[in-house]
């Protein structure tokens, strides 16, 4: 373990700030909890058994044609191929063109323009540009549970408050009346994820639909109270898995009905190279 005595004082005061004290709390409980039921499922079950949902590791090889444009790029066709990287770099209008094109015909309910596009290391770099750009202190976020256990950390750090509200056990849907009753005049943002993790929900255009009335009707409230300086909830819905779908499921993404939304998308999962 690092001496303490080595730290600046600078650096020592935010390690003992209440703000950081509360993320390394959350962090260390959260490993605690996994590494006990890891041990819990190790010693009751066969390991043939056994599904971890902490993290979308792939569990088949790499895509051949993947592995083949690896190999292709992997050769530099100019000085600065292997340089220092910045998020200028790699957000270029041909790159963007490509992605709009592509994102355009999978959610063929949407079209998108290259401008549309924003690129940076990976959905969970994603999810915590949109929710640093978002939140102030004091915000408060609604997250359906059972979620991803990083969006509560991610909210923390941005020193807003994770407001938690659980799904519909039953049949996995959006619980859109607990929803309702958890906004307020403090809530900044709402985290979907669909499909969802870890029970596989798909959210079908009617309960989307249901949300984005209630997320609607939240803004004309604020319209006619704070006027033009109102703002919406932001809807940050979180689609890594929306390409993996069994039985003829079709995705719809909840930015279809809802205008204030930030996609978040990886293409980490459907190419099975999360790392």
């Amino acid at each position: 373990m690092v001496p303490s005595s080595i730290f600046s004082h600078r650096i020592l005061s935010a390690i003992n700030s209440p703000h950081y004290q509360r993320v390394a709390s959350f962090v260390s409980n959260v490993y605690a909890k996994a590494i006990s039921a890891h041990k819990t499922a190790i010693s009751s079950s066969s390991s043939s058994d056994l599904c971890d949902f902490a993290f979308g590791n792939p569990r088949d090889m790499a895509l051949p044609a993947l592995i083949s444009s690896y190999h292709k790029y992997v050769e530099p066709l100019n000085p600065e191929w292997y340089g220092y990287c910045t998020i200028a770099n790699i957000n270029t209008q041909p790159s963007r063109k490509i992605i709009a094109s592509n994102l355009s015909k999978k959610l063929s309910r949407l079209s998108f323009e290259y401008e549309d596009i924003y690129l940076v290391t990976g959905n969970f770099g994603g999810i915590y540009t949109c929710l640093s750009m978002l939140l102030n202190k004091d915000d408060e976020v609604i997250v359906p549970i059972p979620s991803w256990f990083c969006y509560e950390p991610m909210i923390i750090a941005c020193q807003a408050i994770f407001i938690e509200v659980n799904i519909n056990m039953n049949t996995y849907d959006l619980n859109i009346d607990h929803i309702k009753n958890k906004i307020n005049n403090k809530t900044k943002v709402l985290i979907i994820n669909s499909p969802h993790n870890p029970t596989g929900k798909i959210y079908s255009l009617t309960t989307l639909q249901l949300l984005s009335n209630i997320l609607l009707d939240e803004y004309h409230k604020r319209q006619q109270k704070y006027g033009p300086d109102a703002q919406p909830i932001w809807l940050i819905t979180d689609e890594a898995y929306n390409h993996i779908l069994f039985h003829n499921n079709e995705f719809i993404s909840p930015a279809t009905v809802y205008p204030y939304t930030f996609i978040c998308y990886t293409y980490a999962k459907t190419l099975l190279n999360p790392g």
